[in-house]
């Protein structure tokens, strides 16, 4: 949604402390936030939004080539981006590592042609992120997404993308597990 006279609320500097960080679509990667620096005026929010950004949440890009969330432990104010806070505190990275799964951009892809965009972007707007199929792991495979997780989103800050491949590529392998994805099926993912 767009507010009014939003970018005359952004500021380059921290004016004082009516202003918070800001981070925008462009500002969310996978597993990692890289921010540009911009802060907006916390007036501009309801209360009940400026509460909901000082709590850890998972951001997502909303308009991108493909879906990049991350999780946001530093209160900042949220733009033009999705937002969710699972009830499940437990649920973080879980959560995290599904949606940035290639099962599941596959999935959005091919259920939400309409969200389609020119240039091959897609909108990732929450109603459809709501309708996302998720399968909560068993317990082995919940510790081994929480410690692939907590090491992706390291090595994503530090940009090694060696590490980050073999990462994607362990944290892939088990989203497919938790959906029982077949080989071919995981053959028509990859492909895509």
């Amino acid at each position: 949604s767009s507010i009014t006279g939003f970018a005359t609320h952004k500021s380059k500097d921290r004016k004082n402390n009516e202003f918070s960080p800001l981070i925008q679509t462009r500002d969310i990667k996978r597993y990692y936030l890289d921010w540009t620096g911009e802060y907006i005026e916390n007036k501009i929010y309801s209360n009940k939004l400026q509460e909901l950004f000082k709590q850890k949440k998972i951001v997502i890009a909303r308009v991108t080539k493909s879906i990049q969330a991350t999780i946001d432990e530093e209160k900042n104010y949220v733009g033009k981006s999705s937002i969710l806070i699972p009830k499940n505190k437990e649920l973080f990275e879980i959560l995290l590592a599904i949606i940035n799964s290639k099962l599941i951009d596959f999935y959005y892809r091919a259920k939400f042609e309409t969200t389609h965009m020119a240039g091959g972007y897609i909108r990732f707007d929450i109603p459809y992120l709501k309708q996302l199929p998720v399968r909560l792991p068993n317990e082995k495979q919940t510790k081994n997404i929480i410690e692939l997780v907590n090491r992706m989103r390291k090595a994503s800050k530090e940009k090694q993308e060696q590490q980050i491949q073999n990462i994607d590529y362990e944290l892939n392998e088990e989203i497919y597990e938790i959906y029982q994805i077949s080989t071919e099926e995981k053959k028509v993912i990859e492909e895509s």
